[in-house]
């Protein structure tokens, strides 16, 4: 079983290949880490949405992606702008990793024209904007080049 401090590094590596940092002074100064899959045993979420919404900058979900149109649905429900930046970081770090930008409102539909699959990280807030200065790791020449 994974520690909650592992989940977190694995967030932040993600999001630093993906080229999307977590907080910046003027986009963003906090964060909360989430997971879409509770355990079934639950009769219901026990995330508070209506706090959730709009109390961090940032929002990093975890194991979201089956369930982003759902979220992201959440989200603009409890008060967060259907036009906030969001990513949806498929398979981050790895050669296959795949981004896909967009906002609340349009991410779900974006995510499923490109078959987005999983494993996933969702981060929302306006540090996504962020990627198209700090991206690196897919500018690479031999990124996803088979070997």
């Amino acid at each position: 079983m994974r520690s909650r401090s592992s989940g977190r590094r694995i967030a932040v590596g993600a999001a630093a290949y993906a080229g999307v940092s977590l907080t910046h002074r003027e986009h963003g100064s906090s964060v909360a880490y989430l997971t879409a899959s509770e355990s079934a045993e639950k009769d219901r979420s026990s995330h508070d949405w209506s706090k959730l919404a709009t109390a961090t900058d940032t929002l990093v979900i975890f194991m979201g992606a089956r369930k982003l149109a759902a979220l992201m649905a959440l989200l603009i429900e409890h008060g967060r702008d259907p036009s906030t930046p969001a990513a949806l970081i498929v398979r981050g770090s790895l050669p296959s990793q795949r981004v896909i930008e967009g906002t609340i409102g349009t991410l779900p539909e974006l995510a499923a024209a490109a078959d987005a699959g999983t494993p996933a990280l969702t981060i929302v807030g306006k540090v996504v904007e962020l990627r198209r200065q700090l991206r690196w790791f897919d500018t690479k020449p031999l990124f996803a080049r088979a070997s």
